[in-house]
């Protein structure tokens, strides 16, 4: 569908962010960050004319990436694309470790810069406050601190409210009287609050405490453990799939400081988000458990060698 949004545009570089399907650029970019690393492993195992559409599917999300204006999903996809790169194209490391010293020195010599890019990417009056999240953590934390240990409840952050400016900011929460069942899509009869403080970390600090972030923060290294431990397999089917998705819920780990990546209430994305969690842990168990097959150099031994698991199982 962004496909044909992007042949109905009638322009190749758009004058404004493009969100083509999705509606919301935002959400247009971090959707193409998460998904290009299982796109390059589709495109990595097919043949024939599966290789050259999932070709043209990487192609049209590395555009939505770029010209959708989210930062933080280009930084995120960009990483993730290089990381893939590194691992399965030994050959191309050292043009990649040069093409990156280049920029980072044409970056520092002033000859590259910021400026170059579409100002809808660049944003620069809103670097400052990285668009309005800066003001809203610092109230998060503020809260948070008015209840370190319980927190305010699941559910409270979308009932805060804002006010001064942006370098002195205060809030309160104001809650309004719901039912469980205004939390189901179509079911409920009151409005939920709107709010966000653009981060599941400051957010959880907030509505459970320490006592509910120190078991989401265990969460999250259970899950960067893992990937570890999947980035050091060799490339082959399985793995690279372990390794797809571990980029894939890389970016989500990095989303849930900038948004509501695992929590949002009726949001759509949320449900991906888990899914893509679901489908690492199986594919990365796989991955890990599979025996490595290596050729045995002795010529008294038999020619083939085969190896355990390459790390220990993880709970």
């Amino acid at each position: 569908m962004s496909g044909w949004y992007i042949l109905g545009s009638g322009e190749l570089i758009p004058d404004t962010r493009f969100a083509g399907a999705f509606g919301k650029a935002t959400g247009t970019g971090s959707f193409a960050a998460a998904a290009i690393p299982i796109v390059l492993w589709k495109t990595r195992y097919s043949r024939g004319y599966a290789k050259a559409f999932f070709g043209l599917i990487l192609g049209i999300l590395v555009y939505l990436l770029i010209f959708s204006g989210a930062r933080a999903a280009l930084i995120g996809g960009t990483t993730a694309s290089l990381i893939w790169v590194w691992k399965h194209r030994v050959s191309w490391r050292p043009l990649l470790a040069a093409g990156i010293f280049a920029l980072v020195f044409l970056a520092v010599a002033g000859i590259a810069s910021l400026d170059m890019l579409p100002s809808y990417i660049v944003r620069k009056d809103s670097l400052s406050t990285f668009t309005g999240r800066i003001p809203r953590w610092k109230v998060g934390l503020s809260l948070f601190l008015e209840s370190p240990v319980l927190g305010h409840g699941y559910g409270m952050t979308r009932y805060v409210r804002m006010y001064g400016d942006e370098e002195r900011p205060r809030g309160e929460i104001v809650p309004a009287s719901v039912r469980f069942s205004d939390l189901i899509p179509f079911l409920g009869t009151s409005h939920l609050g709107r709010m966000t403080l653009h981060s599941d970390h400051v957010e959880r600090l907030l509505e459970t405490g320490l006592l509910g972030y120190i078991p989401f923060a265990m969460f999250w290294f259970c899950i960067l453990r893992r990937m570890f431990y999947v980035f050091r397999l060799p490339a082959r089917w399985a793995s690279s799939l372990a390794m797809a998705l571990a980029l894939n819920v890389g970016y989500i780990f990095l989303d849930s400081f900038l948004h509501g990546a695992l929590f949002a209430i009726n949001a759509p994305g949320v449900i991906l988000s888990w899914v893509g969690i679901v489908a690492f842990m199986r594919a990365s168990e796989a991955a890990l458990q599979e025996p490595i097959v290596t050729r045995c150099t002795s010529s008294t031994l038999s020619t083939v060698s085969i190896r355990g698991p390459v790390a220990p199982a993880i709970p």
